[in-house]
């Protein structure tokens, strides 16, 4: 997922369990979604006219200023482990392995 960190190169590895947050745990309509803004726009859209959504706003120094209310994903994979909740300690495992797996590449 995005790295805040003005000097990253990669992005953040994330993994969880689905299931593991509770039945509050949904998607948003705003999640995944980016607003690029026209900067010559006769009528621009007001900052806070999608909340949510990850906005894109060209400065008038030419850089870009992102503005992420969420975690933003750039790309996940779905691992899907049969057994019901008898599978749910196999599962957590596997996101522990694929996060310190990945954390040692970076």
């Amino acid at each position: 997922m995005y790295d805040p960190d003005p000097d990253a190169a990669l992005p953040v590895p994330f993994g969880y369990v689905v299931g593991d947050y509770g039945p509050a745990e949904h998607e948003t309509f705003s999640e995944g979604f980016h607003v690029l803004h026209n900067p010559w726009a006769r009528t621009p859209l007001a900052a806070s006219a999608l909340d949510g959504f990850t906005d894109h706003r060209l400065q008038p120094d030419g850089r870009l200023l992102t503005t992420i209310r969420h975690p933003d994903y750039f790309v996940s994979q779905t691992m899907i482990i049969q057994g019901g909740k008898a599978a749910l300690p196999t599962a957590r495992l596997r996101v522990q392995q694929y996060l310190a797996d990945d954390a040692g590449r970076r």
